[in-house]
This record gives C-alpha cells, sequence and structure tokens, in this order.
C-alpha cells in the first residue's frame, strides 16, 4: 500500500517526508535520521544516494518526482 498525506495526515500529526542526501557533509544523513525518529511522528526520509548537499540542482527530476508522489 501506498502511503499519501491525504490519508494519514490528522490535526495531530501532518505527514512529514524528509528528502535528504546520504552523502550530505552540510547535513550529515545520520544526524537528520536521528532527529526524524525522535521527533516527527508520521515522518518518514527518501534517501537520495548520489551527490552531496544540492539536491535541487543534481537530482531535480527525480527530486520533483517524489515531491509529486507524496502531494498526491
Amino acid at each position: 500500500m501506498t502511503r499519501r498525506p491525504s490519508t494519514e495526515a490528522t490535526e495531530q500529526r501532518p505527514a512529514t517526508r524528509i528528502r535528504h542526501r546520504v552523502n550530505d557533509a552540510i547535513r550529515p544523513f545520520d544526524i537528520i535520521a536521528e532527529v526524524l525518529e525522535d521527533g516527527i511522528e508520521n515522518g518518514e526520509i527518501v534517501r537520495f544516494e548520489d551527490g552531496d548537499h544540492g539536491l535541487f540542482y543534481e537530482e531535480r527530476e527525480k527530486l520533483n518526482d517524489e515531491l509529486v508522489d507524496f502531494a498526491r
């Protein structure tokens, strides 16, 4: 079953999806994943394997596809 924010969101806990690079030297992936686990209920993280910090520039098409998928 595909997760959809429209069916999972509540007033208290909206669905949250973090997109993050595994090799991000500026914001290390393990720290972001820990923040997600510890502080964001109803959240998930999407791993981007290639590149470093420039997600919007280097993987624009994959990011856009992911954003559209989450919005459905």
